[in-house]
């Protein structure tokens, strides 16, 4: 009976020792190549802060359309000791080439210690989106549209659908490219004269290119307007005038 005693507080012993031992995991070391903070201070009032994603190695900013940046000049705080390429107040060229060509500006932040971190910059323009009405109504009869023929002799073309932009300061208008079978971007030539500025428009009538410019066939239809760009489904035809 002694020895069933000894042996409950014996085992009673272990298992509560069992219980309450604790292993102590020491955290990772901290990153000596991180950036802290990312800020956009060209512009009047409050700074736009970006918002920096160790996990994906990335810092967002995310801008108001109606502020129309053509450049970004940011401040950036990186760990103690550590550097920044591009560094602090490097201005970032064209602001819509970030936002149609996302993940091409790049920062490396290098710490103390020789390690280094690569961000990626994407850039968001927070504009409505636009929706523009097909030229083609059926993709089986692409329509046929004139190419322009000289600054006197021109073919001028309407386009429908919403929230268009069209200001004079700053200067925004929105494009039409057309895209060969080859892959090659042939601009509109201009715009017409009739169009009104404002926000939110819903048609603007633009001038076909010129025929040394577009050979006759099929062409895609791309429409960008400032931060937006639609492809259109169904194809045109262009043909001589």
């Amino acid at each position: 009976m002694k020895y069933c005693k000894y042996l409950f507080f014996v085992l009673a012993a272990c298992i509560f020792s069992a219980c309450t031992k604790t292993d102590v995991v020491e955290p990772p070391a901290p990153s000596t190549s991180r950036m802290l903070e990312y800020k956009i201070v060209n512009l009047s009032g409050d700074p736009i802060y970006g918002v920096i994603n160790d996990a994906e190695k990335s810092v967002k900013v995310y801008l108001p359309y109606h502020l129309f940046m053509n450049i970004l000049q940011p401040e950036i705080k990186v760990s103690e000791g550590a550097t920044v390429t591009p560094g602090s107040s490097t201005i970032v060229d064209s602001v819509l080439f970030q936002v149609f060509n996302p993940g091409t500006f790049k920062y490396k932040v290098t710490g103390k210690n020789g390690g280094s971190t690569d961000y990626t910059l994407f850039v968001e323009v927070h504009q409505p989106d636009i929706a523009v009405d097909e030229l083609s109504p059926d993709a089986a009869n692409p329509v046929e549209l004139k190419a322009s023929v000289s600054s006197d002799v021109k073919t001028n073309v309407k386009l429908t659908g919403k929230n268009f932009l069209q200001l004079a300061a700053p200067y925004i208008r929105p494009e039409v490219i057309f895209i060969n079978s080859a892959g090659v971007e042939v601009p509109m030539y201009g715009h017409s004269g009739v169009n009104t500025s404002g926000y939110n428009l819903s048609e603007f009538t633009f001038i076909m290119p010129m025929q040394d410019k577009a050979a006759p066939g099929l062409y895609t239809v791309k429409v960008r307007n400032y931060a937006r760009e639609v492809t259109l489904k169904n194809k045109v035809k262009i043909i001589a005038p």
